[in-house]
């Protein structure tokens, strides 16, 4: 077989720190994995029934809650992969965020007015289509970004930091949720609804479309990704062409 290439020289987390590049393409993907969390998905997965069963919602419907809700996962996890390379990473993730924005008001105000039978499905039409919204894009993107924002020498570190910011805030929102849904009542989702209008603000500005761009690749086509993305993720810190067929050193 034929021998392999030496090994890259290894990364660290403060290398990517340091480099004003690095740092502005780590603030992205860093970014969408906090917010995946901070948008209350899992929450909505791991304690919705207990919530929208201490507000009050009929049990009949929350076991309806439960089916549609997985229902919901499924087909939008097989939406989102046909439409992943068709639509783009950027324009599929400011939807689904989008989605979410308007998911949540409903099931706000739908908890506002369980006292109607309106009221009621609107809570529960709120928790499925979250899930849906979420499915379609803020779930599987945030793990697609460090692969094609990064060069390989750098993808793995990069990849392990927003998966461990990810994670702790999960365990955070966890944590919390219950403790904050007996203070907030029927607007305890209202914390993830400003996380979630705060972050559509900042990836409309900094959020580059990265379908069909190859940081480790140096073709015409690599180039152009590269100045597309370079065009918009100013206001992330990267500066101007600097991925356009980068290679590791």
């Amino acid at each position: 077989p034929p021998p392999l290439p030496p090994p890259l020289p290894p990364s660290s987390l403060r290398e990517l720190l340091a480099d004003d590049r690095l740092r502005g393409l780590l603030t992205v993907v860093v970014t969408a994995g906090v917010v995946q969390q901070l948008s209350g998905i899992s929450a909505v997965v791991n304690l919705s029934t207990v919530w929208l069963q201490e507000n009050g919602v009929p049990q009949e419907w929350i076991a309806l809650t439960i089916i549609w809700m997985n229902a919901a996962n499924v087909v939008a996890t097989i939406v989102a992969g046909a439409l992943v390379e068709r639509s783009g990473r950027r324009q599929l993730l400011l939807g689904s965020v989008a989605g979410m924005i308007g998911c949540i008001l409903c099931l706000t105000a739908g908890m506002c007015t369980l006292h109607t039978a309106l009221g009621v499905r609107m809570a529960v039409w709120g928790v499925v289509g979250f899930v849906a919204a979420f499915g379609l894009g803020m779930g599987p993107i945030p793990w697609l970004l460090p692969s094609e924002l990064f060069e390989q020498r750098h993808r793995a570190t990069a990849a392990g930091v927003a998966a461990l910011c990810n994670w702790g805030v999960s365990f955070f929102v966890t944590t919390v949720f219950l403790p904050m849904a007996n203070v907030l009542g029927p607007l305890s989702f209202v914390p993830f609804l400003c996380a979630l209008v705060c972050y559509l603000a900042y990836a409309w500005h900094a959020l580059p479309e990265t379908r069909g761009h190859h940081p480790d690749g140096d073709s015409e086509a690599a180039a152009r990704a590269g100045s597309k993305f370079s065009e918009g993720s100013a206001a992330a810190g990267v500066q101007g062409g600097a991925l356009a067929g980068s290679s590791p050193a």
